[in-house]
């Protein structure tokens, strides 16, 4: 039995030993080389799931925007939150009126469809809807995460009457 360097202070730790291994410092090496490339393979992997589901989310807010564009409905804001690499919520705020209220069964029938259709297991979206009022302040949305705004809405700031 080979003589331990070290004493044992706890159980659970593992100790070196003096070298009777027929590991060698270059395959050493080579291995920790490996570990490493494959930390960055997996890095990269997830990066990229992250790119493709965030752009992914962006179209499928396009989407809902636009059949609420054709309900002729005044959108305030559209959000985005990231509650995981592949869950992803957003948020649409729409100026309350009586054409609001008369088709909103329509737009959550739509947003529906999309979520069903759209989600898996590499990528999941739930819309939203927030109903506002005169009262209604956007950064509240914000302050509940939802920190990316969706460019066509910026846009259209300020072109919108209250």
């Amino acid at each position: 039995m080979a003589t331990i360097k070290k004493k044992i202070e706890h159980s659970g730790e593992w100790v070196t030993t003096p070298s009777h291994s027929l590991v060698t410092k270059r395959e050493m090496d080579m291995f920790l080389m490996g570990k490493e490339n494959g930390v960055e393979e997996y890095k990269k992997k997830r990066q990229d799931i992250f790119n493709f589901n965030f752009v992914k989310s962006y179209d499928d807010a396009n989407k809902i925007l636009d059949i609420i564009k054709a309900f002729n409905i005044q959108v305030i804001s559209a959000r985005l939150k990231i509650e995981a690499l592949n869950v992803f919520r957003i948020a649409i705020s729409l100026k309350q009126t009586e054409e609001l209220n008369s088709k909103i069964e329509d737009i959550y029938n739509s947003i529906y469809e999309l979520e069903e259709s759209e989600s898996n297991d590499s990528y999941s979206v739930d819309f939203s809807i927030i109903k506002a009022n005169e009262s209604f302040d956007d950064k509240c949305v914000e302050n509940d995460g939802y920190i990316y705004k969706h460019r066509l809405t910026i846009n259209e700031e300020s072109t919108r009457t209250a």
